[in-house]
């Protein structure tokens, strides 16, 4: 897993470039696959994936990798993952602030879903685009009797890095042990103050990227 966090002169934790390398987002199984193919890249959404649909996303990336033209035979995977970043070492702040910040992602997800097909009309949805329209109005009007709450969405870890370092430390390895090997965390969004993000930054720079060492330099890809 590659970090994105570098220390500068000064010592201080800091935001580090974006890697060059393409990312795919992998949120259609048959887009997965061919574009896996054509570049040895890959992107899950945490924000809109449970953890088994990722394992599900890097399982179909792999197996395109496996059927990629000659020039990318044998190319190293580049699987990243995008999610909500929130650290604060004190449990009782992150039982706080951080429900508090998921359950305002998760609002979010919802307005997205609200507008991203305000303007259609229902029959001129693509057939290969029903099952996402089908989910997106399920998500816009919710919340639903039955789901979990956004203080049990943080508590079960899953889907945001938010929590203590070694919460954080946990919840990355578990998506490092699937074959995400760059996270890439919004910590600067929403309601988060630039104190918070300054302090998740120095945590993760302090507690959490210590317990990852940087993959084997990776090939270039033509």
């Amino acid at each position: 897993m590659t970090e994105s966090i570098t220390k500068s002169r000064d010592g201080k934790f800091c935001p580090s470039p974006c890697s060059a390398h393409t990312r795919r987002s992998g949120r259609r199984a048959a887009a997965t696959r061919q574009r896996g193919r054509r570049a040895a890249s890959g992107w899950a959404d945490c924000l809109a994936a449970k953890a088994d649909r990722v394992r599900q996303l890097i399982a179909i990336y792999q197996d395109a990798l496996g059927a990629a033209p000659g020039h990318l035979i044998g190319a190293a995977p580049r699987a990243a993952l995008m999610t909500a970043g929130y650290c604060h070492e004190d449990p009782r702040v992150v039982a706080d602030r951080g429900t508090e910040l998921v359950a305002w992602y998760i609002e979010q997800q919802r307005e997205r879903a609200r507008l991203v097909w305000r303007d259609y009309d229902p029959a001129t949805v693509p057939p290969d685009y029903q099952g996402y329209y089908a989910r997106d109005q399920r998500l816009a009007n919710g919340p639903h009797p039955g789901e979990p709450t956004p203080r049990e969405v943080r508590e079960e870890g899953t889907k945001f890095c938010v929590g203590t370092p070694a919460e954080c430390v946990r919840f990355l390895k578990l998506y490092e042990a699937m074959g995400i090997e760059e996270v890439i965390l919004l910590c600067a969004v929403g309601p988060a103050r630039h104190e918070e993000v300054l302090h998740t930054l120095q945590l993760f720079g302090e507690q959490v990227i210590p317990h990852f060492h940087p993959s084997q330099p990776r090939a270039a890809v033509a």
